[in-house]
This record gives C-alpha cells, structure tokens and sequence, in this order.
C-alpha cells in the first residue's frame, strides 16, 4: 500500500508531520494491504494558516482498490491530526461495509456455487433480452 500525503496552499507541514499522517492512515488500513493500490491523503485548513478556532482543519482521504472505483472519505476537526485520525477510522468502516459486501462474513456462497472474486464481481452486465426472446412467448395459442 502507498500512502501519499499533499496539504493545500494554505497548510503548513513539513515532511516529518506528512510522515506522521501517512504513519496514522497506515495503521489503520493495515489489513487492507493487499487489496489496496494506493492511498491519497490530503490536508488543508479552510480558514488559513493565520486563523484560529472551530473544526476548520479538513481531511480527505482517497482510496484505490484494486478492481473498484476509488472510494473517498472526509472529516473536519479542531487539528490536522484528530481531522486523519477520524477520517482513517471513517475509511476503514467504510472498507468494511463494501468489502464485506463483497465476501460474505457468513460464509454464504453466491447462487452459482462459486466463491471465486470473479464470481463475486460481474466482469460484464448481462444484456437484456430482446422482445422476442422471451421465454413463454413461443407456443401460446393466439401468437
């Protein structure tokens, strides 16, 4: 997994604190490893360096699974640390949910039969039948 870090104009971080963020989202996206990509955190203070007060730091975390569309995240906090730290735990629910989605934690199987990622993901959408190819329509009296 890559974590990149990029503030905004407006944000002052040095390379040590960029590091400390990456440091935070990699904790908690650990055990996403393996199927994530590559992970984009970007800070930015919404009001400017120079004022002070509300939950005005801002964090977006960007996520690429292999696979699967990009999923994105924010929060906004008092601090650029508690503002990552929420939005990596926002990240990680949110990696649950669609990946659990995807392997079912009771075991179950798909109709199929088959457990395999491509069986779980569609590689194609179905094209809808024609008119005429309508199971029932051939062989009814009157037709």
């Amino acid at each position: 997994m890559f974590v990149q870090v990029k503030a905004g104009n407006d944000t002052k971080t040095n390379e040590s604190r960029q590091a400390e963020f990456a440091g935070i989202v990699e904790a908690s996206l650990i055990r996403f490893g393996d199927q994530l990509t590559s992970v984009e955190v970007f800070v930015s203070d919404e009001n400017g360096r120079d004022k002070q007060g509300g939950d005005d730091k801002r964090c977006l975390i960007e996520a690429r699974l292999a696979g699967m569309e990009p999923i994105a995240v924010r929060t906004h906090a008092a601090t650029f640390e508690a503002a990552v730290s929420e939005c990596a735990d926002k990240l990680e629910r949110t990696l649950d949910r669609r990946l659990g989605r995807l392997n079912d934690k009771d075991g179950h199987v798909p109709m199929s039969g088959d457990d395999s990622p491509s069986a779980i993901l569609p590689t194609a959408i179905p094209r809808p039948a024609a008119a005429g190819d309508r199971p029932g329509k051939q062989g009814r009296p009157g037709t």
